[in-house]
């Protein structure tokens, strides 16, 4: 099947497991948007940013999420590697790795990054910025 294909596939299969998934799961909170994170990493990361705006999500579960990359891209890569001979194992536990490494380094990293990027913005903004109050990424909770 063709990449974009499977891409459809995918987005059609998301819509098909939601409405099929009885109201009271659905409204969980969570689940509807597991299923689209899982499936197909385009309309995960737009739901990433609804997931941003609305519920207290670690930023780790966010990066692993796109180091996972969903079910679309791993089988877009199956049906490539099929005429290689290449292994889709190989590329499955890189993909698990990415994101456990995604996970494991944003929470180590993320607040200490966080706050020298705060002294970095701040002791090299421009003269004419010097009255501007820039928010942080750790300034607006996230």
């Amino acid at each position: 099947m063709i990449i974009g294909g499977w891409m459809m596939f995918f987005s059609v299969l998301q819509q098909v497991i939601l409405l099929l998934l009885p109201k009271y799961i659905a409204n969980i909170g969570f689940v509807d948007q597991f299923v689209v994170l899982i499936l197909e990493p385009h309309l995960g990361a737009y739901t990433m940013l609804r997931i941003a705006q609305s519920h207290s999500y670690s930023n780790s579960h966010r990066w692993s999420y796109l180091g996972w990359s969903g079910l679309s891209v791993h089988s877009q890569v199956k049906s490539l590697l099929q005429s290689t001979e290449m292994r889709y194992l190989s590329f499955l536990a890189a993909r698990l790795l990415h994101a456990a490494l995604a996970f494991i380094l944003s929470v180590l990293l993320w607040k200490p990054l966080n706050h020298l990027l705060e002294r970095i913005q701040m002791n090299s903004l421009p003269a004419y910025f010097e009255n501007v109050s820039l928010q942080t990424p750790h300034q607006l909770g996230c």
